[in-house]
């Protein structure tokens, strides 16, 4: 009902007969006048919302590619606003672009090989999902920033 009150009927109030006809915009708008329901909406996702009010996405981050040792953010979950930090054991050139890369692991990538071996369990939440069976505790971890000079 949010997006509907504040962005749906003000960009039509804005916009009103500039609105083309059959446009994704123009139709939910007729659907709300016609039933006062939002449920229309059901299934939308915020970008398809955000593209009908006129925003432009861009698919693609500008960030160093995804190598074996790149330290990343990588969605928590497929559709997730939500980011893990990983440190890639290989490389994945059809990830580049897609998650952005924060930095280099430059001193320990054996360590992180040896987690990688370790044996896992798979948890409740799916067939994706998986934990050590015996967990490790990191005692002491140092990021080191360097900032380069344009």
């Amino acid at each position: 009902m949010d997006v509907v009150q504040r962005e749906l009927l003000k960009a039509f109030r804005e916009r009103g007969k500039q609105l083309e006809a059959g446009s994704q915009l123009a139709g939910w708008i007729s659907a709300w006048y016609e039933s006062q329901d939002p449920s229309f909406l059901i299934g939308v996702s915020r970008r398809e919302i955000l593209e009908a009010l006129g925003h432009v996405f861009t698919d693609g981050l500008p960030s160093r590619p995804v190598t074996r040792g790149a330290v990343a953010l990588k969605p928590a979950e497929p559709g997730s606003s939500t980011s893990r930090i990983t440190i890639f054991l290989t490389d994945v050139p059809n990830r580049n672009g897609r998650w952005m890369v924060i930095g280099r692991v430059v001193e320990g990538q054996s360590l992180a090989d040896e987690i990688a071996l370790r044996p896992l369990r798979r948890t409740r939440r799916g067939d994706r999902d998986f934990r050590p069976i015996s967990p490790l505790e990191i005692e002491s971890l140092r990021f080191v920033c360097r900032r380069r000079l344009r």
